[in-house]
């Protein structure tokens, strides 16, 4: 799967989940700043995201898989951090593209 049908389903998930027009989610929209996204929608956003890619997401991510994320600001990769990284604090960092780049880490990852 390529990275603009990422992308597109990506929109589709987080439009139904904040209840907001598909055409307002932009590749760079900010998740909290720009699409209002709080806290209990992240829970939301996740199982949608886990239903309609037949993945599950952890908790907690290593590492090592924020390094395939490269839209995270300041340090991409985590570098500095020892053992996992908690889930909410890249979701509060997240862009689409973020999310959409850990999606298709994923989905290559098998």
């Amino acid at each position: 799967m390529d990275e603009t049908a990422i992308f597109q389903k990506v929109a589709n998930i987080l439009s139904e989940a904040l209840e907001m027009p598909e055409d307002e989610i932009l590749m760079d929209s900010h998740l909290e700043k720009d699409l209002g996204t709080e806290s209990i929608d992240y829970l939301d956003i996740i199982f949608r995201i886990e239903k309609d890619f037949g993945f599950k997401i952890p908790t907690q991510i290593m590492p090592e898989e924020t390094t395939k994320v490269e839209s995270l600001p300041g340090d991409k990769n985590f570098s500095d951090l020892d053992g996992k990284v908690d889930l909410d604090s890249v979701m509060n960092l997240a862009t689409v593209k973020s999310i959409v780049d850990y999606v298709g880490y994923r989905l290559a990852k098998g």
